[in-house]
């Protein structure tokens, strides 16, 4: 590689809220480059967070003034100007953004999305896309994502047959293999899923269908699943997102008040709502699986003692049932 030396960025991606005001937030994945033409001493300079830490504050856009004068609300014009300037920091490390893997995706039915531009280039507007191996769309439903994180799931359980099949495993070792290699596909960002009783029930037959492969039991074999997991001592797949759901909580509301992660469980987004029955947020399944707590505040008060929230997951997971 000659001349300056690159690293072209392999998969970033931009994901624009829009709500009532012009621009409600800003989500930019971090620049993950290919520093193939680079020495290893030199792929992670000393001074890259600190390079980077204007434009990472500048990420998160708040009502409150961050990255704009006080007083006023962000505008559009705040988003093409943020890309600006990450791309002008990012061409000083010697990093180029591939505009052709950047893209710009409205969040909700409400006014078109703005045109931005890196250099002279355009970036696409998409309805949704794939950022981070989850699928994201701008209706912000669960069920593309649902469908194929089952159908990820249902070609690594293919690729192991041979396992399944084979008899020189025991049954622990085969549900070694299952949990590290199957579920650990389909659960991939559970921990955000805002599920519907429905979408519960069809991860739970997907999970039961796979333990019966694995168990060898036939369709005509009349066995219930309750008897299934009493031979699996597995838990429903179910009650294994909501204990992940419940325990990346805790873990996130005790994270200093400064923290991204931290202020997404807290913010409100400004305005009004629509008419209608609004879908059942990410907040309302934890009120839901937290069933004793029905206020969001006093969630915030029981995630503070870690050992209190401990034993509330545990109490939630077992309500729910291990068979």
């Amino acid at each position: 590689m000659t001349g300056r030396q690159e690293a072209v960025c392999r998969h970033p991606r931009t994901w624009v809220h829009f709500g009532r005001t012009p621009l409600v937030g800003v989500r930019l994945c971090q620049l993950r480059g290919s520093f193939h033409s680079l020495s290893p001493r030199d792929r992670f300079p000393p001074t890259l967070l600190a390079r980077f830490e204007p434009c990472r504050r500048a990420i998160l856009v708040r009502q409150h003034g961050h990255g704009t004068s006080a007083g006023r609300q962000p505008g559009p014009s705040d988003l093409q100007q943020l890309v600006r300037r990450i791309s002008e920091e990012a061409g000083k490390l010697g990093l180029v953004i591939s505009t052709k893997k950047t893209k710009n995706m409205l969040s909700g039915d409400h006014q078109p999305p703005l045109d931005v531009f890196i250099g002279q280039e355009k970036i696409d507007i998409v309805g949704d896309f794939t950022y981070l191996g989850s699928s994201l769309n701008k209706e912000g439903v669960i069920a593309k994502e649902l469908n194929c994180r089952i159908g990820k799931a249902s070609a690594a359980f293919k690729k192991l047959n041979t396992i399944w099949s084979s008899k020189k495993f025991c049954l622990k070792n085969k549900l070694r293999f299952y949990n590290s290699n199957v579920l650990s596909t389909l659960l991939y960002g559970c921990e955000t899923w805002n599920l519907k009783t429905s979408e519960e029930s069809k991860l739970d037959a997907f999970d039961s269908k796979c333990l019966r492969r694995i168990l060898h039991i036939k369709w005509n074999d009349f066995i219930t699943n309750k008897e299934v997991r009493e031979r699996t001592n597995q838990l429903p797949v179910s009650s294994i997102i909501c204990k992940r759901r419940l325990k990346w909580l805790g873990h996130a509301a005790r994270l200093p008040p400064d923290r991204i992660a931290n202020q997404s469980l807290w913010w409100v987004p400004p305005g009004r709502r629509r008419r209608g029955r609004p879908r059942t947020n990410w907040q309302q399944t934890v009120c839901r699986d937290v069933k004793d707590l029905k206020e969001w505040e006093d969630i915030k008060a029981l995630t503070a003692d870690r050992r209190s929230w401990k034993k509330m997951t545990a109490s939630c997971v077992g309500r729910r049932g291990s068979y």
